[in-house]
C-alpha cells in the first residue's frame, strides 16, 4: 500500500535545500583516526534517531561492493556558488531521507498512530487500518524521498556537537579542500575580538575539528561523528578524524 506525499509538504519540507542550486555527489564519507594509533578506519552512515531525524554515525571497515552502496552511506553536498574559502566552494552535505517501509507486516487499528519505532526512518505520522507493506510516493508514483541538510547539536555542558540530518532550518556550513576534505567554515574568529571595537577580519576559513565519539542525542546512544568545538574534547570517548569524500 502506497501513500502519495504531496507536492506541498515535500515543498516545505525541501526548502532550505533547494534553495543551494547546485549540487554535486552521490558520495560516501571515509572517516580515518589522525593519530598514529587510532584503528578508526570507516565510513559515514546515516542512523535512525528519532521521527524524520538521523544522526551521522560510524560504520568500521570498507564497503564491500562500491557499486550497489546503500543509500545511507550515500550524501550529496549543495551549495549556491557565492560563498567560498579559497576556491573551495561552501554549502551543506545533504542526505536524502527515504520513503518509509514498515519493517514486517504490520496491523494498525483504525484511528492510531504508528509509533515512529516501527520504522528505521520516519517522515510523518499518518494514521492507516490494515497494511503488509506501506510507503510514501511523489505525485509521479515514485519512491518518494526528501534532502535533509546536515546541522549540529550542541550539549550546554560539553564542547562536543552531534551531526543531525532533519527538517532543522540552522545550518552547519562546511565544504571539501581540493583533496576531498570535509571542513566546518566561518569567517569570523572571536579570540581575536576587541571590547568596543566591531571585528574587520572577514576572511573565509575552513576548520577540521572533527571526531568519533560514542554520543547521546534524541533519545539514542551511538558512536558516531561530532564536532569539537574548542580545545580537547569533553568527551573522553572522542578520537580526533579526517573524513573524505568518495565519489561514486
Amino acid at each position: 500500500m502506497k501513500f502519495q506525499l504531496s507536492a506541498t509538504l515535500m515543498g516545505i519540507a525541501a526548502t532550505t535545500v533547494s534553495a543551494q542550486e547546485n549540487q554535486s555527489g552521490p558520495f560516501t564519507l571515509h572517516i580515518k583516526g589522525t593519530s598514529y594509533n587510532s584503528k578508526i578506519d570507516g565510513y559515514g552512515i546515516s542512523c535512525h534517531a528519532g521521527a524524520a531525524i538521523s544522526g551521522l554515525c560510524y560504520s568500521e571497515g570498507a564497503l564491500s561492493n562500491t557499486s550497489d552502496i546503500s543509500n545511507s552511506y550515500k550524501y550529496n553536498f549543495n551549495y549556491t556558488g557565492f560563498t567560498q574559502v579559497g576556491e573551495d566552494e561552501v554549502g551543506s552535505l545533504v542526505w536524502n531521507q527515504p520513503s518509509v517501509k514498515a519493517h514486517s507486516p504490520v496491523k494498525i487499528t483504525p484511528g492510531k498512530f504508528l509509533a515512529a519505532k516501527k520504522c528505521s526512518h520516519m517522515i510523518f505520522k499518518i494514521v492507516i487500518t490494515d497494511v503488509e507493506c506501506w510507503q510514501y510516493t511523489d505525485q509521479d508514483g515514485n519512491p518518494a524521498s526528501v534532502s535533509q541538510a546536515m546541522s549540529l547539536v550542541y550539549q550546554g555542558t560539553s564542547n562536543v556537537a552531534a551531526p543531525l540530518f532533519s527538517f532543522d532550518q540552522s545550518l552547519f556550513l562546511v565544504g571539501f579542500d581540493s583533496e576531498g576534505g570535509l571542513f566546518g567554515y566561518n569567517y569570523v574568529n572571536d579570540g581575536r575580538f576587541v571590547a568596543g571595537q566591531p571585528p574587520t577580519d572577514y576572511t573565509p576559513k575552513a576548520y577540521y575539528q572533527w571526531a568519533v565519539c560514542w554520543q547521546y542525542f534524541t533519545g539514542y546512544f551511538y558512536q558516531s561523528v561530532a564536532w569539537v568545538q574548542l580545545g580537547v574534547p569533553h568527551n573522553p570517548t572522542c578520537e580526533a578524524v579526517e573524513i573524505t569524500k568518495v565519489d561514486i
